[in-house]
C-alpha cells in the first residue's frame, strides 16, 4: 500500500505551505455554485429527448383524417346549428350527429344546466318531443339483437368502426355519407322494419333520444367533440339552417325563426387540431376569437394548410401518425345584395405532398459523463487561475502599502 501512495501523478502541497484566504474562499463558493447550476443544466439536457426532423414524400393515400373540436358560439342558439363535411373525392357528410355534441350556453358564456334534461345533446337532433313510446320501443328492439349481430349496409361503406350497421339510423348515414337516396327505400330495410320505421318521419322522431329544451336563458351553444373526413382536400363548416344538396349546389334553409339581419356569428376556436396532439405540437387556432362588428350574414373562411407528421417516441418506441398546420383567415359581410355565399364558419383544408418525421433521440450516458468531466474539469481549471492572480494581485498590493509606496 505505501508502494502505491508513493505512486501519484499529481503532487500534493504540504498542509502548512497552503494559505487560506477570503478571495480563494469567494472564488470557491462562486465555483461551485457554477458546477452546480451547469450540472443539472446538463442533466436536464441529457433527461430531455432532443427532436430530429427530417422531410420525406408522403406516399400514403387514402386513409381517415379525425378533427377535434371545440367552438363557442356565444349568440347562436344549438337549435340553428348544423355541421356539413364535404371533400373533391364526391363524399359528403350532411348534419353529422355522430361524435359531435353541443351545450346550451347563457348570456355570460356559461353552460346552462336545464332541469329535468340532458343538457349534452348530438349536434342536429330534433326539438321535438313526440313519440317517446316509439323512441322507447326503438331503444328495446335494438337492445334484443342477437349477440355477434353485424347488420348489412346494403352497399354502402358503414361509418362505424365494426363495418355493421345495426340499426335504421346506422344505414341512413351510410347512404347519406355515399349520397344515395335513402328515403325511398327505408321500408326495404331490416333494420328499420324491425324497428317499426316506415318514414323518415318517423326516423327522426325515434332518434330524439335527448332533445334540446328551449329556455330563456339559452343564448348561446358549445360544439365540442370529434369528426371524420377523407384524407382528401375538402371542407367542413359550421352554419345556420338545415342542409341540402341540389345538384353541384350546397344550400342551407334558414327557418322562418331566424332573421339574418340579426344574426351573430361571434365565435370562440378552443380547439381545432387534425389528428392526434403529441409533445410540443402548436395548434395555430387554439384560444382564437372572433368579434363580429355588427348584426347580419357573414361568412368567416380559415384556409388551412395541413402537413402530415409522424412522431416517433423513443421510450416506447410507438408512433403517433398525425397533422400539423398554419392557417389564413379571410371574412366578409353577406347583407350585400352582389354577395354570394352562405352565412357560418368554414375551414378549408389542403394535404400538403410532404411528410415530417419527427424522432426523439437521447444523448448516450458515456456522452453525458464525457461532458460532465470536462465540466468540472474545465472550472477548476478557470477557477485556479482567477484565484492564483487575485493572491497574486492582493500580494502585490499589500507589500506596497507597507513599503509605504501607497498611501
Amino acid at each position: 500500500m505505501k508502494n502505491l501512495i508513493k505512486f501519484d501523478a499529481y503532487p500534493k502541497t504540504e498542509e502548512e505551505l497552503n494559505i487560506k484566504t477570503i478571495s480563494g474562499a469567494t472564488v470557491t463558493l462562486v465555483s461551485s455554485l457554477i458546477i452546480f447550476i451547469l450540472f443539472v443544466n446538463e442533466l436536464h439536457l441529457y433527461l430531455t429527448p432532443h427532436l430530429k426532423q427530417n422531410l420525406v414524400v408522403d406516399f400514403s393515400q387514402g386513409g381517415k383524417v379525425d378533427i377535434d373540436l371545440d367552438l363557442d358560439f356565444p349568440r347562436l342558439k344549438c337549435s340553428e346549428l348544423h355541421i356539413d363535411a364535404l371533400d373533391i373525392s364526391g363524399s359528403q357528410q350532411l348534419g353529422i350527429r355522430h361524435n359531435l355534441y353541443l351545450d346550451n350556453l347563457d348570456i355570460n358564456g356559461e353552460v346552462v344546466e336545464l332541469k329535468g334534461s340532458k343538457n349534452k345533446v348530438e349536434l342536429g337532433s330534433s326539438d321535438d318531443k313526440d313519440n317517446e313510446d316509439e323512441a322507447v320501443k326503438a331503444k328495446e328492439n335494438k337492445s334484443k339483437l342477437p349477440e355477434g349481430y353485424c347488420g348489412e349496409c346494403y352497399g354502402a361503406p358503414s361509418a362505424n368502426p365494426s363495418g355493421c350497421c345495426n340499426t335504421c339510423q346506422d344505414v341512413k348515414e351510410a347512404y347519406d355519407a355515399t349520397n344515395w337516396n335513402f328515403a325511398n327505400s327505408i321500408g326495404k330495410f331490416e333494420q328499420c322494419i324491425r324497428e317499426g320505421i316506415t318514414t323518415i318521419r318517423q326516423l327522426r322522431q325515434q332518434t330524439n333520444e335527448n332533445p334540446t329544451v328551449e329556455d330563456p336563458r339559452n343564448v348561446g351553444c358549445k360544439v365540442n367533440g370529434q369528426l371524420s373526413v377523407n384524407k382528401v382536400k375538402g371542407n367542413f363548416h359550421i352554419a345556420p339552417g338545415k342542409s341540402s344538396q341540389r345538384g353541384r349546389s350546397h344550400l342551407h334553409h334558414l327557418s322562418t325563426s331566424i332573421d339574418k339581419s340579426k344574426l351573430n356569428l361571434t365565435h370562440v376556436i378552443n380547439k381545432v387540431s387534425f389528428g392526434q396532439d403529441f409533445p410540443g405540437v402548436i395548434n395555430p387556432l387554439t384560444n382564437h376569437y372572433h368579434l363580429q362588428s355588427h348584426l347580419g350574414p357573414k361568412m368567416f373562411q380559415y384556409f388551412v394548410k395541413l402537413v402530415p407528421t409522424i412522431y416517433f417516441q423513443k421510450d416506447t418506441k410507438t408512433s403517433i401518425k398525425t397533422n400539423q398546420y398554419s392557417v389564413y383567415e379571410y371574412s366578409r359581410d353577406l347583407h350585400q345584395t352582389s354577395s354570394s355565399g352562405l352565412p357560418g364558419i368554414f375551414f378549408i383544408y389542403d394535404f400538403s405532398p410532404i411528410m415530417v418525421e419527427i424522432v426523439e433521440e437521447k444523448k448516450s450516458f458515456f456522452h453525458f459523463i464525457t461532458q460532465l468531466f470536462g465540466l468540472l474539469g474545465g472550472i477548476y481549471s478557470i477557477s485556479s487561475l482567477i484565484d492564483n492572480l487575485l493572491f497574486r494581485s492582493l500580494n502585490s498590493f499589500q507589500k506596497k502599502i507597507e513599503l509605504g509606496k501607497i498611501y
